[in-house]
């Protein structure tokens, strides 16, 4: 681990201060802390299998945090800009690493070109229009500012038209910058400097009955650093009441980032929570891979039956012994941000790599609307479509290593440095109606570069991408509103912009 610090401060010698210290929400500038082993995930005492719920539409919501060496300065963007992968089947998979992190449960409580697209994984659904970004003609303009460091925008679905924005140091305002609820006597406050810099407040998700229950749940970290799930309920005049919070589970991080932070409710009404591997030690990696762990995985529960929570019957490791029955899709590093498409429930979910690569996994609705579950992702075992070795943290040419069960490669991939990028910021599926070429497309784009991409399947089934536009700034998150539009979120300068014809 010494030859490891000596290799980053090598490697991150050459960035300037001030760039570390913006950019150091995503961006991590110094190798890992120094923390203990112990990870601890805190989950239901009642976990009884439920069945399916009825559907409901999901509502899609800084990111991808890691090490990363030099960022390239950017140049200007031109034409496609993320590398395609060839198919699945084509594509081989590692061994899993020996996991080693711990857990226990608890109570309640783009420089270079790009390749191009990937082998059809499945022809386009004929019913879908196809989408044409190339034509599209955008713009981003800002509709809101004042904001101290935002982190998500999203909407509660209940008809009001009112969108909300989550605040790093735990405060959550609506668009116009009305406060909704203030919970900065819990959520630790570190700024965008320093190894803890990816802590704060992470996520939010309406229920889909919000209009008449009152529940939200928010993603944050504590004092203690470690991750809190929980559920709170709004007052009589339609705040927030911090009074009301709910623990749905805890889990301890090993070091201040990877933390994940997403919170989704899917196509079938449960709740989904990312969670990255907390951490960058090998141990950390590796706990990816491992079933016992809920670092590294999307997990799914049912928060409406069960106390805090019950797991759906369908989950896929729920007969799996040793294995932790939230667990729905596993092998990732740090799904910051994924995305549900609110039309036809396929998910996408966008992942950052150590110092090569970043990437963006997708996996189709099954017949009954909903992406299945079981699904390995392939961290650490590759970086993108490459294969990846956790003592050296290089990543080689594809062929070197075995897949892992259940492994599904990723749709699309770019180097890190391409166009001065060094994250991935997942985004959202359009489905809006003021961009009609755009529909169907998933967007995304990088914290340093902050280049926009669309990301669309073909006639044939393969997917390209193209690139939108170039915003200054540094994009933190996408969002949606309740009519489906998109909007980018700037972290440093507390701006919200809206994406518009041009």
């Amino acid at each position: 681990m010494a030859n490891w610090a000596l290799r980053t401060l090598t490697r991150l010698a050459g960035i300037p201060a001030a760039l570390c210290i913006v950019s150091a929400f995503a961006v991590a500038c110094s190798g890992p802390s120094s923390t203990s082993d112990g990870l601890e995930a805190t989950p239901a005492e009642s976990q009884t299998p439920t069945q399916q719920s009825n559907p409901s539409n999901g509502t899609p919501s800084p990111a991808g945090e890691t090490e990363t060496e030099t960022p390239t300065p950017a140049d200007e963007p031109s034409g496609p800009t993320a590398t395609g992968i060839q198919g699945p089947d084509d594509t081989p998979t590692p061994e899993p690493g020996e996991p080693t992190a711990t857990e226990t449960p608890a109570g309640d409580d783009p420089t270079e070109p790009a390749t191009e697209t990937l082998e059809p994984t499945a022809t386009a659904p004929p019913d879908i229009t196809i989408p044409d970004p190339p034509n599209a003609s955008i713009r981003f303009e800002q509709v809101a500012s004042g904001f101290v460091e935002p982190t998500l925008l999203t909407h509660a679905g209940d008809g009001s038209g009112t969108s909300y924005v989550t605040e790093k140091g735990g405060r959550v305002r609506t668009l116009n910058g009305d406060l909704f609820m203030d919970l900065t006597d819990r959520v630790i406050d570190t700024g965008l400097g320093g190894n803890d810099r990816e802590l704060g407040l992470l996520g939010l998700a309406f229920h889909p009955d919000f209009e008449t229950n009152g529940y939200f749940f928010v993603h944050y970290n504590d004092f203690s650093q470690n991750s809190v799930i929980s559920r709170f309920e709004v007052n009589d005049d339609g705040a927030g009441n911090p009074d009301s919070e709910k623990v749905l589970l805890t889990a301890r991080q090993a070091e201040g980032h990877f933390n994940g932070g997403t919170l989704l409710f899917g196509p079938d009404g449960y709740l989904y929570m990312a969670f990255g591997t907390g951490g960058n030690r090998p141990q950390d990696h590796a706990a990816s891979q491992d079933l016992s762990s809920i670092f590294g995985k999307i997990l799914r529960v049912d928060v409406d039956s069960g106390d805090p929570y019950a797991i759906p019957a369908d989950n896929p490791f729920i007969d799996e012994p040793g294995a932790r029955p939230e667990v729905w899709v596993y092998g990732l590093r740090n799904p910051w941000r994924f995305a549900f498409d609110r039309l036809t429930g396929d998910v996408y979910i966008a992942e950052p790599g150590q110092f090569g690569y970043e990437w963006v996994h997708f996996q189709a609705a099954g017949p009954n609307g909903v992406p299945p579950g079981g699904v390995n992702y392939g961290w650490p075992i590759y970086e993108g479509i490459h294969c990846f070795d956790i003592e050296s943290e290089t990543a080689s040419d594809p062929g070197n290593c075995q897949p892992p069960p259940d492994y599904q490669p990723p749709i699309l991939e770019y180097p890190r440095g391409q166009n001065g990028g060094c994250v991935i910021i997942g985004g959202s599926l359009y489905r809006g109606p003021a961009i009609p070429e755009l529909q169907g497309a998933y967007l995304h784009s990088d914290f340093c570069s902050s280049i926009v991409s669309a990301a669309w399947r073909d006639e044939s089934g393969a997917w390209q991408t193209a690139t939108l536009t170039d915003l200054s700034g540094l994009v933190s998150s996408f969002g949606e509103d309740e009519a489906g539009e998109i909007y980018v979120l700037d972290i440093a300068q507390g701006l919200v912009y809206k994406m518009v014809p041009a």
